[in-house]
C-alpha cells in the first residue's frame, strides 16, 4: 500500500449464500516512514559497487591474457 487512508467495510456470507448487513466503515491511515539516509552513504555504497565491478573486470582481463599467453 501507499500512503494514505485506506476505507474498509465488510458483510458475512454464510454457506446458504445468505448475506449479513455491512458493518461500520473503517478508516485506517498508511503512512510509510521514508527512508533517510545521509549523502555520504551513498558515496560509500556507490563507491563499493564500483570498486566491486572493477575487480571483477580486472579478473576477468587478467584471466583472459593468461588464456592467450598460453596457447
Amino acid at each position: 500500500m501507499t500512503n494514505g487512508t485506506y476505507y474498509f467495510r465488510v458483510r458475512a456470507v454464510d454457506n446458504s449464500g445468505l448475506t449479513s448487513d455491512w458493518s461500520d466503515v473503517v478508516d485506517i491511515q498508511v503512512e510509510i516512514p521514508a527512508v533517510n539516509i545521509p549523502w555520504w552513504a551513498y558515496i560509500i555504497i556507490g563507491g563499493g559497487f564500483l570498486l566491486i565491478v572493477a575487480i571483477v573486470v580486472v579478473i576477468v582481463v587478467i584471466r583472459k591474457r593468461k588464456v592467450v599467453s598460453t596457447r
